[in-house]
């Protein structure tokens, strides 16, 4: 069972890869996922602390949940066998093909304890109208200078710059 916060399209691509997974890999194991949504993150969170707190009987732990790091934490401090620690079940290249630095916000103590599944593939999106009125009035930015994170915070400057410079009188 895991428990997640996604809604309306984040909800249906979940939903989409459980079920390959359920029909491919997972039948192969055995194991079979069933995703809910609790709602928002603050609902996820709230149920968490009930049953971490033992102020429930009626709802019974989730398998995996998704959690910020804050939420983990908490749950670790008070109460760290109810985690499991995923580093025994992740090889370290498996581990490298997540960002650095958010896997170790994983770490709690010893153990590894938060897989930044959705943290590592949060997207940018753009509005693409906006997007070319800005480059046909700033010729000095291409689109390629997204490529790289220093072209990008050098393109949003530079956007800041423009739709700033169109409200002169607004501070």
């Amino acid at each position: 069972m895991l428990w997640h916060y996604y809604n309306d399209l984040q909800k249906e691509s979940l939903d989409q890869i459980i079920a390959e997974y359920n029909q491919t890999e997972g039948a192969e194991k055995g194991i079979t996922v069933e995703a809910y949504s609790q709602g928002s993150i603050t609902e996820l969170s709230n149920k968490m602390d009930l049953i971490v707190n033992d102020s429930t009987n009626q709802v019974e732990m989730p398998n995996m949940f998704m959690a910020y790091r804050d939420m983990a934490s908490k749950i670790w401090r008070n109460k760290p066998e109810l985690l499991v620690d995923c580093g025994k079940y992740f090889s370290q290249e498996d581990l490298s093909q997540y960002y650095e630095a958010y896997v170790q916000e994983g770490y709690f103590g010893d153990g590894l304890y938060i897989i930044p599944v959705a943290k590592s593939t949060e997207l940018l999106m753009m509005n693409q109208t906006r997007l070319e009125e800005f480059l046909q009035a700033n010729p000095e930015f291409k689109t390629g200078d997204m490529e790289t994170w220093e072209g990008l915070a050098r393109m949003a400057e530079g956007y800041y710059n423009w739709t700033d410079a169109m409200t002169p009188d607004v501070l």
